[in-house]
């Protein structure tokens, strides 16, 4: 935690140390032994640091290994993928060369926040506001060093909070996406929109970290060795709604064409879903798979409702492969349909053959013949974006003020 945080807490703590005491001398109209007084800062002193030590400990997650830290930088504390500066350097991203900046990501589930750091060459004023665009773009089965075909792009204007170090006129800027982002396992890449005020942009990065980072200049995709700065969170929350988890047998290959399960909701939304994916041939295997939801059968005349689609890696036994999208509304109750296929006939699905879902079953082969009594292993998700997060440091200070409140109530109306 740097030292403004540092300050920030104190101040609370010794408010909240002030305000306890005129609370005990309201109840009890008695003057406050100093003993006690040293006993009721000494637990502010310790909420203190441990406030300290929640906010600015390691955080991990799946995709990349150990958030790193330097100074003032970090990631929101519902972050699920991030790189943090060293300060060695930046990559030009502005429309003014014209130049883009991009690195790759994996996360597990989808975002809508985008945390990152640059610093302009010429002084932007503090306090101004600055446009720019955010492209994201799915992997590149020709030339993995390098972004794909686009996936969606978002211009944004926002506020850059200004840091004071490294380069003098570094800044942190966080940006909330108006939709969810659903691509897990891609590229983003930013260009600032220069107005003609001379701030040129360069995004904050590692050079020669050892990274994925790329820059587009004059037309191409350039890689290098760096790796850019930025932090991917928010989103909503989601949880399992249908679950078939029994993956005992192999079930379907996706060369058999026309794989479907149906299943019955419970929730009013899905927002994705997952398949037990295992190998139908060979040690190993790549490919994308394509998850679908619909109201029917493709062909009893079935509508869409929403589709995603993942590249999955698969070798040994099966694993789970979760795809989302945006929430759709379904009805509680209706019957629905999952639609399976791939790019690689050699991948397959998992299941089991005792019925273990009694609300649905397997189509499988040309027509989507009907097993009754078999179910695939799948999964739904359903979601909540509105979910309010309240920080963990946040959490710290409610609690330590309710517990100093409530002992400094209990201790002076027992002793004094």
């Amino acid at each position: 935690m740097d030292a403004y945080s540092y300050m920030y807490f104190l101040t609370i703590n010794v408010l909240n140390f002030i305000f306890d005491i005129l609370i005990c001398q309201t109840i009890t109209f008695k003057k406050i032994n100093m003993k006690k007084l040293r006993i009721i800062f000494l637990m502010s002193l310790v909420l203190t640091i441990l406030t300290g030590w929640a906010q600015s400990s390691s955080l991990t997650v799946a995709a990349k290994g150990p958030f790193t830290r330097a100074a003032a930088y970090t990631c929101a504390e519902n972050s699920l993928f991030g790189q943090l500066p060293v300060i060695s350097g930046g990559f030009f991203a502005d429309d003014y060369f014209p130049s883009s900046a991009g690195d790759d990501y994996t996360v597990l589930k989808p975002f809508n926040t985008m945390r990152f750091w640059g610093f302009n060459y010429d002084v932007c004023p503090p306090g101004t506001s600055q446009t720019f665009i955010i492209t994201f773009y799915q992997r590149n089965a020709g030339d993995p060093t390098i972004p794909g075909p686009q996936f969606s792009s978002y211009t944004l204007t926002v506020i850059p909070q200004p840091i004071i170090l490294g380069f003098g006129n570094d800044y942190q800027a966080d940006v909330t996406f108006p939709t969810q982002i659903t691509l897990l396992d891609g590229w983003v890449a930013i260009t600032r929109v220069n107005p003609g005020d001379g701030c040129w942009f360069a995004w904050e990065g590692d050079i020669g970290a050892g990274g994925n980072a790329v820059s587009y200049y004059q037309g191409a995709w350039w890689p290098s060795d760096g790796q850019l700065s930025f932090c991917l969170g928010g989103g909503c929350i989601y949880t399992i709604d249908q679950n078939q988890p029994d993956g005992s047998v192999y079930m379907a290959a996706f060369s058999q064409t026309d794989l479907a399960q149906s299943f019955i909701p419970s929730a009013g939304i899905i927002c994705g879903a997952g398949i037990g994916a295992s190998l139908y041939s060979g040690e190993s295997g790549t490919g994308e798979i394509t998850i679908s939801l619909w109201d029917n059968l493709p062909n009893a005349g079935g509508n869409q409702l929403a589709t995603g689609t993942v590249n999955a890696s698969l070798s040994g036994s099966w694993i789970w492969v979760d795809v989302f999208w945006p929430g759709v509304a379904v009805t509680p109750g209706d019957t629905y349909y999952l639609v399976f296929t791939s790019t690689n006939s050699g991948l397959a699905i998992n299941g089991s053959i005792y019925n273990p879902y009694s609300n649905g079953m397997v189509f499988a082969n040309p027509g989507y013949g009907p097993f009754p009594e078999f179910d695939y292993t799948f999964r739904t998700y359903s979601c909540d974006c509105n979910a309010p997060v309240i920080p963990l440091n946040n959490w710290a200070l409610i609690l330590g003020a309710v517990l100093i409140g409530t002992f400094a109530f209990i201790y002076y109306r027992r002793i004094v």
